[in-house]
């Protein structure tokens, strides 16, 4: 086949991936359906990145900050939240222009189009004709890590750029570097501030090897001084991470609040371990079952280790390792799907174990089953050599027709099974009425002070509903019916507020009080049996400003009221006199530690009106202090709060929102210190009389990344209008 120009080939190689990808999520991108993506106990999807990115979407809207998200866990650092991508700029652009399922519907598919595209442009560096590009573009696109992955969009974002940075670091290594350093520098960044810093760790370690043997694969071809060369990779790499400092550093700062500050263990990191039989599912995906009809029988989670590609691909793959052994892409790309998927296995071989114990950094993150990225994007290029070696056999005459033959049967069979993993719930219907989001919308009309709800037994509905549905195959109307428990973030959409939320690194003191998506906190058990719900679970909700509770269950309690039945069977209680959002109190408690702190506040003689619990020493109060209730909210943006408070007497003010880093108060213009009490709130002393207080969100983490970002992106912008490095060759 002749060879077309570049520029055309790359719109020919658009067009065919987005006549590629459409057709398993056509319903998806013409707004006619949604993607209702389960993980048994949550959904990242509906639990975090559409929520948090609607969050993100709406600020810009009307003008306010990013910074802060008040909504969850009573308040939450959400550019340190990574996995939101907040400053991502495919999802500034979508999240703050279209209304929010719109946007999540293409943010779903643009980044399939992205690593299509990037395999599609890699291949060509690597030789292979036009088909065998095609082929390698739309495989790696609809892999399966691609597919089952799209409840978590922050990997499959990230992952969507590995393509482009092996590409830049081919033509580095090889002598041929131009401004690949620069495309580097910039894709890094983009994928760092897609927000998985686990993809991005596990690429960093991938391209290293692959420069590595690449670099020395070449040795005798490129004339360029290994440190010469080694530099082009290290100070891109650098340049793309301190661009994106933004959101690292902030991150960071996080990440040393949370349980993860030291890493962690074996076993946790290693959960989940995946089966060596797990490999014949590259050939027979539902060989031992499947998550869409909860018949899966392998140990682990079946969407971390979902990796089929077609069988045609994976049947190529072995064809170009024999045919094309001598191949040096072909022999570096077969070592990196060897080693990748023995790491897949986790503590099935010695070799995660032996990574976990000598690599820098592997010990913070858990389910190296994400290797299988580069499994994945390894059979889609393999395969493409394979393609190639066969089409090539055929001679001329035959050359197109068995390229389209190879190409619809792979397009057939991903079709099918990977239109199986996205299952899909009519747009109409899932848009439809909440009947508990209505309840609570009518009670915030008639009580305009701040309050927030609370869902009991979320996690524990969300799985009964994914096994009663079996999976995904049989009637999504349960899933449907979810939507009325209004899970933690999911309240984000409604800009109603939760004292819970649904994290993925969350400070220690929250943890504690409300848990995670890895640990329990103060919930509930006792009313499974009984129906009642424990005094002290109800003294919490009531000391953190919970005005309703939501729960499946009837319940009793003396603390609450039956208020309302919702259309989805969810019952609506009142907490009876939930304490304001501001409050003062005239007594502190001392505790040594955040566990005594938390026990000494749900002991029986704890009252919350009028005591409040400070961690590391007592806190000196006037003698005529006094606890009061006249304290309003005069002001609020996602960074500010205002009180207005007329004080008899003296005493602490307990603001029910989280103490975190970056908080600054003023007490009538004057800077006041702020004390972490009540093991997660924010505390500041006030005098007898009339008083303004004013909380503002300045963060140094916020303002530091920033200015490393703006002057390191300042940088690539003048470096890519004056710079460049001629090819070097022996």
């Amino acid at each position: 086949m002749q060879r077309a120009r570049p520029a055309r080939e790359l719109l020919l190689a658009v067009v065919f991936l987005a006549l590629w990808i459409l057709p398993p999520f056509w319903q998806i991108a013409t707004l006619r359906a949604v993607n209702v993506q389960d993980d048994i106990f949550a959904s990242d999807l509906w639990n975090d990145r559409l929520p948090a990115r609607a969050f993100v979407g709406a600020s810009l809207k009307r003008g306010d900050s990013v910074a802060w998200m008040p909504g969850i866990y009573t308040g939450f650092p959400s550019l340190a939240q990574v996995e939101i991508g907040a400053l991502y700029p495919s999802n500034l652009l979508l999240f703050g222009l279209l209304p929010p399922y719109a946007a999540i519907a293409w943010a779903q598919i643009l980044p399939l189009a992205i690593a299509g595209l990037g395999t599609f442009c890699l291949a060509g560096e690597l030789g292979l004709p036009l088909e065998a590009k095609l082929f390698a573009g739309g495989v790696f696109a609809l892999s399966g890590f691609f597919v089952v992955h799209l409840r978590q969009l922050n990997m499959v974002d990230a992952a969507a750029w590995i393509p482009f940075l092996f590409l830049a670091v081919e033509r580095i290594a090889t002598g041929r570097p131009g401004r690949a350093p620069l495309w580097l520098a910039l894709v890094w960044m983009l994928q760092l501030l897609a927000g998985h810093p686990q993809v991005s760790y596990f690429t960093g370690l991938v391209l290293s090897a692959f420069f590595l043997v690449r670099r020395w694969q070449e040795r005798s071809h490129v004339a360029w001084p290994f440190g010469n060369a080694l530099r082009w990779l290290v100070l891109p790499l650098a340049i793309g991470t301190l661009a994106a400092a933004v959101v690292l550093v902030p991150a960071a700062e996080l990440s040393r609040l949370t349980y993860r500050e030291a890493g962690l263990g074996f076993d946790e990191a290693a959960r989940y371990a995946v089966s060596p039989l797990f490999f014949w599912t590259f050939f027979v995906p539902a060989l031992f079952g499947d998550a869409a009809d909860d018949s899966f029988r392998l140990p682990g989670l079946f969407w971390e280790q979902y990796g089929y590609a077609g069988v045609l691909p994976a049947l190529s793959t072995i064809v170009a390792i024999v045919v094309c052994r001598r191949s040096r892409h072909v022999r570096l790309f077969a070592g990196i799907a060897v080693v990748s998927f023995l790491l897949v296995l986790g503590k099935n071989t010695p070799l995660f174990g032996w990574a976990f114990a000598a690599v820098p950094g592997m010990r913070y993150f858990r389910f190296p089953t994400r290797f299988l990225v580069f499994v994945d994007l390894a059979i889609a290029l393999l395969g493409a050599f394979g393609v190639a070696a066969l089409l090539d056999a055929l001679g001329a005459a035959r050359r197109s027709l068995g390229a389209a033959a190879v190409i619809a049967l792979t397009a057939a069979d991903l079709w099918v099974h990977q239109a199986r993993q996205v299952p899909q719930v009519e747009w109409q219907r899932w848009l439809s009425p909440i009947g508990t989001e209505r309840i609570l919308a009518e009670a915030r009309r008639s009580n305009p002070e701040p309050w927030r709800y609370y869902t009991l037994d979320a996690a524990l509905v969300h799985g009964e509903t994914y096994h009663a549905s079996r999976g995904w195959s049989g009637d999504l109307a349960p899933y449907v019916a979810l939507r009325a428990l209004l899970q933690p973030s999911f309240n984000l959409l409604f800009d109603l507020e939760s004292p819970d939320g649904y994290a993925n690194l969350v400070p220690r003191e929250y943890e504690a009080v409300w848990g995670s998506e890895k640990k329990p906190g103060i919930r509930s058990t006792r009313h499974l049996e009984t129906g009642e719900l424990e005094p002290e679970i109800a003294r919490m909700l009531r000391l953190f400003n919970v005005r309703y509770l939501l729960s499946p269950m009837v319940l009793r309690s003396e603390a609450f009221r039956a208020a309302a039945r919702s259309e989805e069977g969810m019952n609506v209680y009142e907490i009876a006199a939930p304490l304001p959002r501001g409050f003062v109190v005239g007594e502190t408690i001392s505790a040594a530690s955040t566990e005594e702190g938390l026990r000494r506040m749900m002991a029986a003689d704890f009252d919350p009106a009028r005591q409040a619990v400070v961690e590391g020493g007592v806190l000196d109060l006037p003698a005529q202090a006094a606890p009061s209730t006249n304290v309003h909210v005069v002001g609020r943006s996602n960074t500010e709060l205002a009180f207005r408070a007329s004080l008899d007497r003296p005493g602490l003010l307990v603001v029910s929102e989280g103490y975190y880093p970056g908080w600054r108060a003023t007490v009538d213009g004057e800077a006041a210190p702020i004390f972490r009490v009540n093991v997660m709130m924010r505390g500041v002393v006030l005098a007898a009389g009339e008083h303004e207080v004013v909380f503002r969100f300045r963060s140094v983490s916020v303002a530091a990344g920033a200015i490393v970002s703006a002057l390191a992106i300042a940088f690539l912008i003048v470096a890519y209008r004056r710079f460049t490095i001629p090819t070097i060759s022996s």
